[in-house]
């Protein structure tokens, strides 16, 4: 799991695969704006991703409305 910030190489690879896989073609004026948003949404969630949850931990119980 990657724990450092996503270089642009490394973002301009993922969203090539990511719409390879899906069946999209990023308009060519759109594409920085979407690397630079998979950098940041990677560095947002690079915290939560370093959270350790210990073996022991239950899950919680599940609401029914």
């Amino acid at each position: 799991m990657q724990r450092t910030p996503l270089s642009p190489a490394d973002a301009e690879a993922w969203l090539d695969a990511a719409a390879r896989i899906a069946g999209l073609e990023i308009p060519a004026e759109c594409r920085a704006g979407v690397v630079a948003q998979l950098a940041l949404n990677h560095r947002l969630v690079m915290p939560l991703l370093a959270f350790d949850i210990p073996e022991e931990t239950l899950p919680a119980p599940r609401f029914i409305p």
